[in-house]
């Protein structure tokens, strides 16, 4: 339970460090391209150099799938620091974790897994925890303001962003992921991650749209270390463990969902009123059901 604790802390860490960006307002964008370039360099440090050359040999659907999951993991992470910055810790880090049922209602449809009352208690508790998480007092009144509306887009886009990289990661997985170590995969998403951050930084800068932040690449360095290791523990701790992912895939995310939630409170005095601790539970009892399911 060692590596399963310590991907908890770093996958936690991950909306601390966008809190911390936010706080400081440092380029969010230019943090997020930076820290995926960390995450490379860590991957190709733990990745065993036999593997290397399976990358030449991968089917096409290997590339498709990383152009793909690639270019969403920067729009995804865009999603979250904004979330975070604007909601806090607790609400994005919740939305995040329960986007699993995004996956689930994917695997039924397009692998044919049986759809029982636990996953479909599982989808209406997680529909409820969104609501629940966002809600204040006045957020009828603030939705009907453009600028308040686009505020709420940035912790719904996460949602769904991360629901659409779980369910290509389940094509990945169905297809290739059994044949190639999963560090290998991961590291081929964070090059095209990487590479079209940059690209369109160059071009955002070319057109005097954007500065430089030399202060994202400390807080970059932070992001994809924590980043890196969250993942990285987590595959370590099922490969190690006898428990299965079924088991281990809900402690990680109840466990992440309960620590930030901690965190937020006691570490950024982020206040969450009763509807918001409603859609704590409710996010903790979405995460069992469709995983016990």
């Amino acid at each position: 339970m060692g590596y399963l604790a310590l991907s908890v802390m770093a996958t936690t860490l991950i909306f601390v460090v966008f809190r911390l960006i936010g706080t400081y307002q440092v380029q969010t964008f230019q943090a997020i391209v930076v820290n995926y370039f960390v995450c490379i360099a860590l991957g190709l440090v733990f990745l065993p150099a036999e593997t290397y050359s399976q990358i030449a040999a991968m089917p096409p659907l290997f590339y498709q799938i990383g152009l793909a999951v690639g270019s969403l993991f920067v729009v995804n992470f865009w999603f979250m620091g904004r979330a975070t910055q604007v909601f806090g810790v607790a609400p994005a880090t919740i939305l995040a974790r329960i986007s699993l049922v995004i996956p689930a209602f994917f695997s039924v449809i397009a692998f044919g897994e049986a759809f029982n009352w636990l996953k479909g208690m599982g989808i209406i508790a997680a529909l409820l925890a969104i609501v629940l998480t966002l809600y204040e007092p006045g957020l009828m009144t603030n939705i009907r303001k453009r600028s308040q509306l686009i505020a709420y887009l940035f912790p719904l886009g996460a949602f769904l962003c991360t629901g659409l990289i779980d369910s290509l990661f389940k094509v990945a997985e169905v297809n290739f992921l059994a044949t190639i170590p999963n560090l290998l995969f991961l590291i081929a998403l964070f090059s095209v991650a990487g590479l079209g951050g940059v690209l369109f930084i160059v071009f955002r800068y070319a057109q005097g749209h954007v500065r430089l932040d030399r202060r994202a690449l400390p807080f970059g360095a932070m992001l994809g270390i924590v980043n890196f290791f969250g993942i990285y523990f987590l595959l370590l701790a099922l490969s190690a463990s006898d428990l299965g992912g079924s088991v281990l895939f809900p402690v990680n995310s109840v466990s992440i969902v309960a620590l930030s939630t901690l965190i937020s409170y006691i570490g950024f005095r982020e206040s969450l009123n009763r509807y918001n601790l409603a859609g704590f539970s409710m996010a903790i009892a979405a995460i069992l059901f469709i995983t016990l399911a």
